[in-house]
């Protein structure tokens, strides 16, 4: 049986990239990633709802972001989702979720502290030659999901 677990977002750091560890093959990286749904309620009113999520980025990516990326900037993130389980200090039983990073985009031109330029990041880090957009990849993901027989999940 053929599986999938791949997470895109778009979305704003809320805070600055903070490494978490640094090494000869490079960095590991944690970000505060804002997705943010506009939507107008039941009385025609617009609203909106912010999901914080939380990213990893290792290796060379890692240090790609934690030298380029800064509070505010705009990113395209795909990875894999993960989750964890583990008992705090009183005992009580805890869970989350973050995103493992493979695929980095910068959307957004943006000052950083450690570059002072405000370069066109425009491109994408440690993938294949040509990217495919996002509109591109949901084809992808809607053409393999039909591929697979129906599974009954009752």
């Amino acid at each position: 049986m053929t599986s999938l677990n791949q997470v895109m977002l778009i979305g704003n750091l809320g805070k600055a990239p903070e490494v978490l560890k640094a090494s000869k093959s490079g960095v590991f990286v944690r970000i505060s990633l804002a997705t943010t749904k506009k939507y107008t309620n039941d009385k025609g009113e617009a609203q909106q709802a912010t999901q914080w999520h939380t990213v990893y980025f290792s290796n060379k990516l890692g240090k790609i972001a934690a030298d380029h990326l800064s509070k505010g900037a705009t990113v395209y993130v795909s990875g894999e989702l993960r989750h964890s389980e583990w008992q705090d200090k009183d005992n009580q039983k805890r869970f989350s979720s973050a995103v493992f990073a493979t695929d980095l985009k910068f959307l957004s031109k943006k000052v950083t502290e450690k570059t002072e330029s405000t370069e066109d990041f425009s491109q994408t880090i440690e993938t294949a030659d040509s990217e495919p957009s996002v509109k591109s990849l949901l084809h992808y993901l809607q053409s393999a999901l039909q591929q697979q027989p129906a599974q009954n999940c009752a």
